[in-house]
C-alpha cells in the first residue's frame, strides 16, 4: 500500500512542479489522466504514470516554458523601448526645447535639433506600434498562444489513453516550438 501511495504523490509532485511554471495553467491539467473509476479518482491511469510518458510531458513543458519566456521577455522589451521614447520626447519636447527658447543667447539651431529629438521620438513610437512591436501586440500574441496551450493541456487532461495522450503532447509541442512569436526585437 505504501508503494502505491508514493507513486500517486510522485505523479502529483511531478504533475504541480509543471504545471505551475508553464504558462498559468489550470491547477492541474491532467485531472482527467485520473482513474475515476478505480479509486475514488486517486490513481492516474498506468500509462500516465509511465517514465517515458513523463519524461515527454517534461520535454514538451520545457519547449513551453521556453517560450513563454520568449514573449514575455519580447513584452518587456517593447514596454521598456516605447517607455524610454516617450520619455526622451517628452524631455526634449516639454523641458529642454522651451528651457532653451526661454534664453535670448541660445543657437537656433540647438533648439531646433532638441524639436527634432522630440519628433523623432513620437515617429519611433508610432512605427512601433505600426509594425507589430508595441507592448500590446506582443501581449496579444501571448495571449492568443496561452489560449492555444491551455485548450490543449485541456485535451490532455481528458486523455484516456497512451496513444491520445501523445498524439495531444506532440499538438502542444508543434504549437509551443513551431509557432514563432512575433518577429524581431524592438
Amino acid at each position: 500500500m505504501a508503494i502505491v501511495s508514493t507513486g500517486r504523490l510522485t505523479f502529483v509532485v511531478l504533475v504541480s512542479v509543471l504545471v505551475s511554471g508553464c504558462l498559468s495553467a489550470p491547477p492541474s491539467p491532467f485531472a482527467a489522466l485520473v482513474d475515476t473509476k478505480n479509486s475514488g479518482g486517486s490513481t492516474p491511469p498506468h500509462w500516465a504514470t509511465t517514465a517515458a510518458f513523463q519524461d515527454r510531458v517534461k520535454e514538451v513543458h520545457t519547449v513551453c516554458a521556453n517560450r513563454s519566456t520568449t514573449y514575455g521577455n519580447q513584452t518587456d522589451q517593447s514596454r521598456k523601448l516605447s517607455f524610454g521614447l516617450a520619455a526622451i520626447g517628452i524631455i526634449a519636447g516639454s523641458i529642454i526645447v522651451p528651457a532653451l527658447a526661454a534664453k535670448a543667447t541660445v543657437a537656433k539651431s540647438a533648439i531646433a535639433a532638441w524639436g527634432g529629438v522630440s519628433g523623432a521620438a513620437n515617429a519611433g513610437q508610432l512605427a512601433m506600434r505600426s509594425e507589430g512591436f508595441s507592448t500590446s501586440d506582443r501581449l496579444k500574441s501571448y495571449v492568443d498562444f496561452k489560449t492555444a496551450v491551455d485548450a490543449q493541456y485541456k485535451n490532455l487532461s481528458e486523455a484516456t489513453s497512451l496513444g491520445q495522450g501523445l498524439l495531444i503532447l506532440a499538438q502542444i509541442e508543434n504549437t509551443c516550438g513551431a509557432t514563432p512569436p512575433p518577429s524581431g526585437t524592438p
